[in-house]
């Protein structure tokens, strides 16, 4: 679960993140549980225009879990169910993160700053600035305080797809910024709520399940 206050022109961030590994690895999740919320309340913290932004993160490693246990939680899954093989992917507005296996040593080296927040971007609601491969345009299914993100604003901005940051000559691990109105965005949709919705894990009847592959 994820909760957003404002008071005056501070931002405050808390995160309760579940993380699991249901791939075939043997993994440390400690050790990446370590790394996600480095990341995490580095990139979700500082000031950004009017506004102060703070993040806390509590990354819970599991090794054993039942479904119960994790529904409408939050869930970064280290899973081999990617599509495209991407680094990642999110539930937009939802509650899991799905990291590619491949991609956790980078991860935990600090090679790969900006997968975790980017996807976490998408969790709390925040578009691609810019339209689906289409470099220097606007994505009009993002809200219009997201569409007024300059060309030039977005060849550093966390929410920009990698292709877009890599056109632009931009090392991926130096675009990380944030702008004003996107910690707008977040705090409107936390405050009309839009976030924490689950669609990852259904509640049945008697039992509870995965939505496809994790």
């Amino acid at each position: 679960m994820l909760t957003v206050n404002k008071k005056e022109n501070l931002i405050q961030i808390d995160l309760e993140i579940f993380l699991i590994n249901r791939s075939n690895q043997n993994l440390n999740l400690f050790i990446l549980a370590a790394a996600i919320k480095k990341q995490i309340e580095t990139v979700y913290k500082g000031k950004f225009g009017e506004l102060e932004l703070v993040t806390t993160v509590d990354v819970k490693p599991l090794y054993k879990y039942h479904l119960r246990s994790l529904y409408n939680k939050m869930v970064i899954a280290v899973s081999p169910y990617i599509t495209n093989d991407n680094a990642a992917e999110a539930d937009f507005k939802g509650l899991l993160i799905k990291l590619n296996p491949k991609h956790i040593e980078s991860i935990i080296s600090g090679n790969n700053k900006r997968t975790i927040p980017h996807e976490l971007g998408h969790l709390l609601g925040l578009e691609h600035p810019h339209a689906n491969a289409a470099f220097e345009s606007v994505n009009l299914k993002a809200s219009i305080l997201e569409q007024s993100i300059s060309n030039q604003e977005k060849t550093t901005n966390l929410m920009c797809q990698s292709w877009y940051i890599q056109k632009a000559g931009i090392e991926l691990n130096n675009a990380l910024s944030l702008l004003e109105n996107q910690l707008k965005v977040i705090y409107e949709n936390f405050n009309s709520k839009k976030l924490n919705r689950n669609y990852s894990i259904s509640k049945g009847l008697f039992s509870y399940k995965w939505i496809g592959k994790i």
